[in-house]
């Protein structure tokens, strides 16, 4: 429920703009800390580049624990005609 509810969250986010987009992804971080959208939208509001990096670097390690290295290595250029990989 947790996951679905962050999710949501995360959809609310990317039709919003400023601290309230910010607000959203962190509190869906709280529900699902392993909600990698969340961590797009805020590498993409950070401050300062090494905190961007941190913040992509961080979702990439999520999604590549939920999903696998043999899964990324065989859909490698594909991920946004496959759903799970996708918001």
């Amino acid at each position: 429920m947790n996951k679905e509810r962050a999710q949501q969250l995360v959809y609310d986010a990317m039709e919003v703009t400023g601290q309230l987009r910010d607000k959203l992804a962190q509190e869906a971080l709280t529900l699902d800390p392993k909600c990698v959208d969340a961590y797009v939208i805020l590498a993409e509001n950070a401050d300062t580049d090494e905190e961007a990096m941190m913040l992509t670097k961080k979702g990439m390690e999520i999604g590549e624990k939920e999903h696998g290295k043999a899964y990324f290595k065989a859909n490698k250029g594909h991920f946004w005609g496959l759903l799970e990989t996708r918001p």
